[in-house]
C-alpha cells in the first residue's frame, strides 16, 4: 500500500480531516491497537468534525459580526451584575431542549439576565 498515494487522493477529495488524522495514526502507530472498524469510525469522525468546524467558521464569517466574543470571555465583574453560575447553566443550552423560555432585559449590550424561566 502507498500510503503517499492515498494522501494525495484524500487531499484531491477535500478530505482534509480525513487525511490529517490519517496522517496522525501514521506517525502514532495507533493503528496496532484498535481494530479496523474503531479507526475507520475515528477517520469517519474527523471529517465530519473537519466538515463541521469549516461550515461553522464560513457561517460566522459571512454572519458579518461586528466582534468575535465567546463566553469565556464575558467580564462578571461588578457593576454589570452577572452571574455566572446563570450564564453557564445557559451555555449548556438545556432551556432549548426542554422548551423552556428565556427572557433577556436591560439596555443593549448590559447582558442583564433579569427573569428566567428554565
Amino acid at each position: 500500500m502507498n500510503t503517499t498515494a492515498t494522501l494525495e487522493k484524500l487531499n484531491s477529495m477535500r478530505l482534509h480531516g480525513f487525511e490529517q488524522a490519517y496522517r496522525n495514526i501514521l506517525d502514532s502507530a495507533l493503528q496496532e491497537k484498535f481494530t479496523p472498524d474503531e479507526i475507520i469510525a475515528h477517520l469517519v469522525d474527523a471529517e465530519y468534525d473537519d466538515k463541521y468546524n469549516r461550515k461553522l467558521s464560513r457561517l460566522i464569517k459571512t454572519a458579518g459580526f461586528k466582534q468575535q466574543v465567546s463566553i469565556e470571555q464575558i467580564d462578571y465583574h461588578q457593576p454589570r451584575n452577572l452571574d455566572k453560575n446563570v450564564i453557564l447553566r445557559l451555555q449548556n443550552c438545556d432551556w432549548i431542549i426542554k422548551g423552556r423560555d428565556l427572557l433577556i432585559s436591560g439596555s443593549t449590550g448590559t447582558g442583564n439576565v433579569k427573569q428566567m424561566i428554565m
